[in-house]
């Protein structure tokens, strides 16, 4: 296996048609790498792929409705594979998993909650890492500790706490 500068290889899917302002294979990957590179007590192989798939809100609601029975859009789905899920001859150690991310959702929740696009989309992509990752936020005390790892993650990538006009207190997790 050759080494890489990221451990984990993204594969970007892109079944919209977009404007300009989706990032590109390379701003993803830098989203993953450094959102898996701050999971704590979490053992993830050396090497791995992560599959991210932007679709529209159709695609998105088909998904949502087979595999959570909510017949809606949602902004992100994340979809954990097993460890060493793939063939003896794949280019990398593991899969961890997909992301199917809803370009159509995020872009309207950027514009409803005053965000930047770019940053939605980036905590979009962190959030679902960090389900790949095994970390959920259903019950408080999950959500105490994936939140704020998501703020950190976000930070560390230069965006903005994207709860701090949600109305969500994280300072004591």
């Amino acid at each position: 296996m050759k080494a890489t500068s990221d451990p984990f290889r993204v594969t970007l899917q892109v079944a919209v048609e977009t404007s300009d302002e989706l990032p590109g294979e390379s701003e993803f990957a830098r989203w993953v790498n450094t959102a898996l590179s701050e999971v704590p007590g979490v053992d993830l192989p050396e090497q791995a792929c992560v599959t991210i798939r932007i679709v529209t809100s159709t695609e998105s609601s088909k998904l949502n409705s087979s595999f959570r029975d909510t017949h809606h859009p949602t902004n992100v789905l994340a979809f954990p594979a097993g460890i060493n899920a793939l063939p003896e001859e794949a280019d990398c150690e593991a899969e961890l998993g997909d992301l199917v991310i809803c370009y159509d959702v995020v872009s309207r929740e950027a514009e409803q909650q005053n965000k930047n696009f770019c940053a939605h989309m980036a905590h979009m992509t962190v959030h679902g890492v960090l389900h790949l990752a095994g970390l959920d936020h259903y019950e408080e005390a999950e959500a105490n500790m994936m939140e704020p790892l998501e703020i950190q993650v976000l930070e560390t990538l230069g965006f903005e706490n994207p709860y701090a006009d949600v109305g969500l207190d994280t300072s004591g997790a």
